[in-house]
């Protein structure tokens, strides 16, 4: 032939009807695929130019089985050989190559009927096998071109109560250039998906309702997922031990998110370049969504404040000022929210650590003792107006009853040389003072009082105050704090699991 330049050299039109078709894996027997019909309604096929066109075409009944075996290995993915779909063209003069050009083909459009698919995979700890059927629905626009967008509107059902929706648009040519897909799946049973959690969190799940909304979205070969998980009244089986598995604290996550309508909604987003050797979109979910449980362990409260949109770094400790079990009005807006969310979680519990801090606060309740000491050998009636009452002579007097030494002598004789008159008279009295406060006795059991009154305080304020349910509260051991504050003791709040 030789090739001509404005109409085709071979041209047909015409229509095809192909029924009851069958292909099996020759290797062992099992089915590939299979339909009772397809027709293509319209087509033109021409060569030279070349070119495949056709108007619309209807899948009747077809059956796809998609099978993972033990080593991982895709049953569909191992039928064909490895080649180079780019093929070399060398011409006798000239040492240029040159890269023959795809055969152009496009559908307007493609009709699914009554479809159906079967997925297994054998790689899993525990198997894992679903059957999607009754898939419905219409492609249009698919060509191997890549300046062509396709449009997808597939609906579904899986198992026996599930359903499932394909719906967006593809560079069907490369869909790495172009993809804005949207697949969700409906009222699944989490049992079914027991194998992926035992083998990527290290636990069975017993029954539950599984909601899924993915999105895909990639652009240049960069993948950007977005991911609504709705999970509802999960509930877990036994812990699968294996050394190839990492063993996650689902129950303990469970009981973070959880409401109290049983129901767990995450938004979890995935990102990554497909053309990563080592890219495996699965792989990422789960990488993904354990990264999200190891943030939820580490840092509960942290986590549960993004959920709510708060900085959930403060809800992790209760501020009181040194001396005091008083709780201030910031404080109690902190307890708000943790009442919220105790609320909204009714499996987690809080635990409150009774601290005190054997610097400020001895020195503040030191200060008190002496406010004491001062209004009864003054005899004034109301404390409040102490200052006044606090002489010199006073603290002299309280200073010797309290203590039989010459300290305060040597101290007034050193202010004298280096202070006058007024100066003198206002550092004797600060020194006075501080000494007066430091020799008030004060017990390490006192101490430990205040801490445990302030956990107290915070545990009536939520039962009482919040109606949080007493037994979800619990008051930890008495410990000082990590980090001394000349005003501020921190007392520090934990999330448990009822």
């Amino acid at each position: 032939y030789a090739l001509s330049k404005n109409s085709p050299d071979l041209k047909v039109d015409g229509s095809l009807k192909l029924e009851e078709f069958f292909l099996s894996d020759s290797r062992d027997k099992t089915p590939l695929l299979s339909f009772s019909e397809v027709g293509l309604k319209s087509f033109s096929f021409e060569m030279f130019p070349n070119r495949l066109f056709i108007d619309e075409i209807d899948i009747n009944s077809f059956y796809i089985n998609a099978i993972i075996d033990e080593s991982k290995n895709m049953n569909l993915a191992s039928l064909t050989k490895e080649v180079n779909d780019a093929k070399i063209v060398k011409k006798e003069d000239d040492n240029s190559t040159q890269v023959a050009e795809k055969f152009p083909i496009k559908i307007m459009k493609l009709n699914v009927a009554m479809g159906s698919a079967n997925f297994a995979d054998n790689s899993l700890p525990i198997k894992f096998q679903t059957n999607i059927h009754d898939l419905n629905g219409v492609v249009y626009a698919i060509s191997n071109e890549e300046s062509e967008t396709s449009f997808v509107d597939i609906v579904g059902e899986v198992d026996k109560y599930g359903s499932t929706k394909l719906k967006g648009s593809i560079n069907s040519g490369n869909p790495k250039v172009y993809t804005d897909l949207d697949f969700s799946f409906r009222n699944l049973e989490l049992n079914s998906v027991s194998g992926y959690s035992a083998a990527f969190a290290g636990h069975e799940i017993d029954s539950g309702k599984l909601y899924l909304n993915l999105g895909y979205d990639i652009k240049d070969s960069e993948l950007v997922g977005e991911n609504s998980i709705i999970i509802k009244n999960i509930e877990l089986g036994k812990e699968f031990e294996d050394e190839n598995v990492t063993s996650l604290p689902l129950g303990f996550v469970i009981a973070l998110l959880e409401d109290s309508d049983g129901m767990i909604d995450i938004d979890m987003s995935v990102e990554g370049n497909i053309d990563e050797p080592d890219f495996k979109y699965g792989t990422l979910v789960w990488k993904t969504f354990g990264n999200l449980i190891l943030k939820a362990v580490a840092s509960p409260f942290k986590f549960l404040g993004s959920m709510m949109g708060v900085n959930g770094e403060e809800l992790e400790h209760v501020d009181f000022e040194s001396g005091l079990a008083n709780i201030l009005p910031p404080e109690k807006e902190k307890l708000d929210i943790i009442a919220k969310m105790m609320i909204k979680r009714p499996k987690i519990a809080l635990s409150i650590e009774a601290r005190y801090d054997e610097v400020s606060d001895k020195k503040e309740l030191q200060k008190e003792k002496l406010i004491t000491l001062v209004v009864q050998k003054s005899g004034i009636k109301n404390r409040e107006k102490h200052e006044s009452a606090m002489t010199v002579e006073l603290l002299e007097e309280i200073y010797k009853e309290l203590q039989d030494d010459k300290k305060i002598e040597k101290i007034r004789e050193k202010i004298k040389k280096e202070y006058k008159n007024k100066e003198f008279e206002r550092a004797y009295f600060v020194s006075l003072l501080k000494e007066c406060r430091e020799i008030q006795p004060l017990t390490v059991e006192e101490l430990k009082s205040l801490g445990v009154l302030r956990a107290t305080k915070l545990k009536s304020y939520l039962v009482n105050a919040k109606t949080v349910d007493s037994s979800r509260i619990t008051i930890g051991e008495v410990l000082t704090v990590d980090e001394h504050d000349e005003k501020w003791v921190k007392t520090k709040l934990q999330i448990d699991v009822k």
